[in-house]
């Protein structure tokens, strides 16, 4: 069983950036927004498809991930949320990083480019 609770919010955006550059933006944004800095990311085991990286946060009540295709080398995923062993003030940090999330990628995204944000519901409920 998983350490992290949904639903999370997932960011999808088109844009090539190296991952030390995303991380770099999301640091810049979560200094600014709540006080606290990105402490490492470490690349995680995925599948054959892609490569994920778990930012580290000082604090552990919220995470941050993120995710590249290798198929698409453009496409990335960005998920934000709170780990199960919370208490309630992480639900509020959780929404400021999805904003620093939003905040991140419309800095680095071209503006012909969207950006999709999804709920998964789903899988809140497959994990309770």
């Amino acid at each position: 069983m998983s350490d992290r609770t949904e639903p999370e919010s997932t960011i999808v955006g088109l844009f090539e950036l190296p991952i030390e550059q995303i991380v770099a933006c999301i640091d810049k944004l979560l200094k600014s927004r709540l006080n606290t800095t990105v402490t490492d990311y470490t690349q995680r085991n995925t599948p054959v498809d892609s490569c994920q990286w778990d930012i580290d946060l000082p604090d552990e009540s919220g995470y941050i991930s993120v995710r590249k295709s290798l198929f698409d080398k453009s496409k990335y995923s960005i998920s934000a949320g709170i780990k199960q062993s919370s208490k309630d003030p992480a639900i509020e940090l959780a929404k400021v990083h999805t904003e620093c999330l939003h905040a991140c990628l419309a800095l680095v995204k071209p503006a012909d480019q969207p950006i999709t944000t999804t709920i998964d519901t789903d899988q809140a409920k497959s994990n309770k």
